[in-house]
């Protein structure tokens, strides 16, 4: 169907009747093409019919919404099934009714199970993490790798903020996570890796469903390959972990948004076991034993690579990423890990046995493993050990007999999957 700038010029009368006819056109088929109209404005509509999708003009008119699916029953809102809808408007599948409120515009924050896949929260503060294994950058991504008898590639994980008004990537997120390699490794073996990843709780979380993954992605290497993977680990004790599912996507100089959906498997034979998780994967460099997940890909050169807004939501199609306040964000990345300044002094009173409790801000997943992570001073103060609850954590110390003490320093409480 045509698609014009629906602005009538002033013309002979033949041609404002042709161009009266394509407005016309244009607005009765919600200007429907394979690509994007010419000319936009807020709210207007716009049937992508490359993509099957249905999508209206943003309020500030800086991008599309996608808001329905023009090839499935009910525009993919509704279930396909009328009957499921009940009369007080319960759905019987939580994937549609998540859908529906993503194109309504309602969030609930718990749409995006990802926490902090806009890579605003670092508590462990640094400002680069060097590549090393199982060694968690900006919280909850986990690094993972392995040279499989080679040599790693050298470099490090930062976090980066985009320029402000900047809107390469819709939203305008405040921040992106940035893996730059400076080598590429030698001697690789088929089975190596470097991965960046996250466990998402509680593997029933997303089982038995349609689940749609979602990032942005640039770089800076040339005909960069990116391999994104889902798994179900059912946990230490449980079944074998299962491979859900992967693609790679060809990375380019331009920030794009990339998805694609795939159904994870229901738990019906698995034994579930402790701390058990679904886990979103990127690889950055696969060997040729990852063919048959998803594919192999090396390096491909040095640079950078650069994700941004990573979504994992149980819906047959890409909605626009949610974003929750800082503070929600801070709060669910608190379950799982948290650092405490403990600044303390007094006089002692005649022991020598002193113990001080701390109250985390969230209830840790499970008992944490606590670290002095900094010790900015200390007099006549010890720590010697750490008992961890779920909620709490008490310090057991040792003061002089008399006298004055103190301590300045900063705990970490880590509980990550």
């Amino acid at each position: 169907m045509p698609q014009v700038d629906l602005t009538i010029e002033n013309k002979a009368f033949p041609d404002v009747r042709q161009e009266l006819n394509a407005t016309i056109l244009a607005l009765l088929t919600d200007n429907s093409g394979a690509t994007a109209p010419p000319v936009t404005q807020p709210y207007m509509k716009w049937a992508d019919t490359a993509n099957m999708q249905l999508k209206v003009r943003s309020p500030d008119n800086l991008s599309w919404v996608t808001v329905a699916r023009l090839n499935q029953a009910f525009f993919g809102i509704l279930p396909a099934d009328i009957g499921a809808l009940t009369a007080s408007l319960n759905f019987s599948d939580i994937g549609n009714r998540e859908t529906a409120k993503a194109n309504l515009g309602i969030s609930s924050g718990t749409r995006n199970r990802i926490i902090n896949g806009d890579f605003r929260v670092n508590q462990r503060g640094s400002s680069s993490y060097n590549f090393a294994n199982n060694v968690y950058t900006l919280d909850r991504w986990v690094q993972t790798l392995s040279a499989d008898g080679g040599t790693l590639a050298s470099g490090n994980i930062t976090r980066q903020n985009f320029t402000a008004g900047a809107t390469v990537v819709d939203g305008e997120p405040e921040s992106f996570l940035r893996i730059t390699n400076t080598t590429q490794g030698t001697s690789l073996g088929v089975n190596s890796f470097h991965s960046i990843g996250q466990a998402i709780e509680d593997v029933r979380l997303l089982s038995g469903q349609r689940v749609t993954i979602s990032f942005w992605a640039q770089t800076t290497i040339t005909g960069k390959t990116l391999g994104v993977e889902l798994l179900q680990n059912f946990g230490a004790g449980g079944s074998a972990i299962t491979n859900v599912g992967g693609q790679t996507f060809a990375l380019s100089g331009t920030w794009q948004r990339f998805s694609f959906s795939l159904n994870v498997p229901s738990l019906s034979g698995k034994t579930l076991g402790t701390s058990h998780h679904t886990f979103l994967n990127f690889f950055a460099q696969a060997g040729s034993g990852f063919t048959s997940r998803f594919g192999t890909f090396g390096w491909q050169g040095v640079g950078d690579i650069n994700v941004a807004n990573v979504q994992v939501e149980v819906s047959p199609f890409v909605t626009a990423f949610e974003r929750r306040t800082i503070a929600d964000e801070l709060a669910l990345c608190q379950r799982y890990y948290e650092e405490v300044q403990i600044i303390l002094g007094a006089t002692t009173p005649g022991a020598t046995g002193y113990f001080h409790q701390i109250y985390f801000k969230q209830n840790k997943r499970v008992a944490p493993t606590s670290a002095v992570k900094t010790l900015n001073s200390s007099s006549n103060f010890t720590i010697d050990s750490f008992t961890a609850f779920v909620p709490t954590c008490v310090l057991s110390c040792t003061i002089p007999a008399s006298g004055a003490y103190s301590a300045n320093a900063l705990i970490s409480f880590n509980a990550e999957m």
